[in-house]
């Protein structure tokens, strides 16, 4: 009988913090201290693994880790486990076995190599029976100016590194902004070009580069954590929306008898029921996003459509609006006096009147409208200098009131900020 060519394969293992053997593991995680080789067995009682197929919500390719029957590692990185899954499906393999070989304690990252029929795909698209013409005829796709950065990243770095000799602030640099801008993307367009960077760095002739190897994984692996994912939904997304909205490109789409029916028609059959989960869950909507891996043009016409779809509810939003007459405001800030904790708390109605109702209004002459107000209730007083002293202590109110979640402000900035919208919106 034949055999096919065995081949060695680097499986990378993630999650150890959080599988059966976490009191064992997280001593050594919490201090980063080393784990010899040797060591691997004692701790563990063996350096055999076994590599399989299980039910996971999150992601429908997970590949589990496990050491027994019943205490599981782990599970095979995201990015490894759909190949994997083919491969065994192809060869008749409920499972494979791999030798755990180190353990990165500063980032919970565990290598183990296995012995494979083959090396492991290149396809990364995890969505099973989608249109990829989906949504193609669009007017206009958006891509992000951070996308570019990583895009145009990647291809300096995977073109240069082979030919570079020594580390430079130049090389740092390169390596520091795509790390920055990796988590910003969740398509699959970069996964292929991840592993090809990552090979590279592996077999660079500079010493700090090699020893950036696990580093580089680490920001690879880690755009997939909880943290991750509640940032670029209630961050990176919102300002991807604002952006589009400041291009003006929604008239363009208008143009094209695009209305907000027609949008939602299309992003009803969007891959994996995407849109399903954007308007019930938008960091469950990012996790399925991430784990969907979609081609990168797909992905873009996906985020570009919710952005028409933002600006066209918002649109919609701006024109059910109330005037903001000198009765409402004084009405407004009556009703929310006891959110009011300082005369300072008056930098909150002039950020709203700033960003809600595109008022351009000094400080002094905000606080001159506050004493001609036609007040029916006694209420706290503004005193000339209020606005600035407070823009001065406190520079969230330099930022759009959208955004001032991410500033992670005193809880009262916010409840004063969300009653006074309830009023006057």
């Amino acid at each position: 009988m034949e055999e096919t060519n065995q081949i060695e394969q680097e499986i990378v293992i993630v999650g150890s913090r959080y599988g059966d053997f976490t009191d064992v593991l997280e001593p050594y995680y919490e201090k980063g201290e080393p784990i010899e080789p040797k060591d691997i067995k004692r701790l563990l009682g063996s350096d055999v693994v076994y590599l399989q197929p299980v039910s996971n919500n999150d992601d429908p390719y997970a590949v589990g880790v496990f050491i027994t029957m019943k205490k599981r590692l782990g599970f095979v990185w995201k990015d490894q486990s759909p190949s994997l899954r083919e491969q065994m499906a192809a060869n008749n393999k409920r499972y494979y076995k791999a030798h755990i070989k180190r353990i990165n304690t500063r980032y919970g990252l565990m290598m183990a190599e296995a012995t494979l029929p083959d090396r492991l795909s290149d396809d990364v698209c995890r969505v099973i029976d989608f249109d990829e013409d989906w949504a193609k005829n669009i007017p206009e796709t958006v891509t992000s100016i951070t996308e570019q950065s990583l895009s145009l990243g990647f291809a300096m770095l995977c073109d240069e590194l082979p030919d570079m000799k020594q580390w430079n602030d130049t090389l740092e640099n390169r390596f520091k902004n795509l790390k920055q801008d990796l988590p910003a993307d969740l398509s699959g367009h970069h996964i292929m070009e991840s592993r090809e960077l990552y090979d590279k760095m592996k077999k660079s002739a500079i010493k700090e580069v090699r020893e950036s190897c696990d580093d580089m994984l680490d920001a690879y692996v880690s755009r997939g954590s909880k943290q991750k994912m509640k940032q670029w939904a209630n961050e990176w997304l919102p300002q991807f929306f604002r952006e589009f909205a400041e291009s003006g490109l929604l008239g363009l789409f208008e143009a094209a008898n695009y209305t907000l029916e027609r949008v939602e028609a299309l992003l009803n059959q969007a891959p994996a029921g995407l849109f399903y989960l954007y308007k019930f869950n938008r960091v469950r909507f990012a996790f399925h996003l991430y784990y969907a891996a979609l081609p990168q043009e797909v992905y873009n016409r996906l985020l570009t459509l919710l952005a028409v779809r933002e600006a066209m509810l918002g649109k919609e939003k701006e024109k059910g609006k109330k005037e903001l007459t000198k009765e409402i405001l004084a009405r407004s800030i009556e009703n929310c006096q006891e959110y009011f904790w300082a005369n300072s708390a008056y930098a909150v109605p002039y950020c709203i009147c700033r960003d809600d109702f595109k008022m351009t209004i000094s400080y002094a002459d905000f606080e001159d409208l506050l004493e001609k107000l036609p007040f029916k209730k006694d209420i706290r007083k503004c005193p000339a200098g209020t606005i600035a002293n407070a823009f001065s202590d406190n520079p969230i109110f330099n930022e759009h009131i959208d955004t001032w979640e991410k500033f992670k402000p005193m809880t009262r900035i916010i409840k004063l900020r969300d009653a006074l919208r309830k009023e006057l919106i």
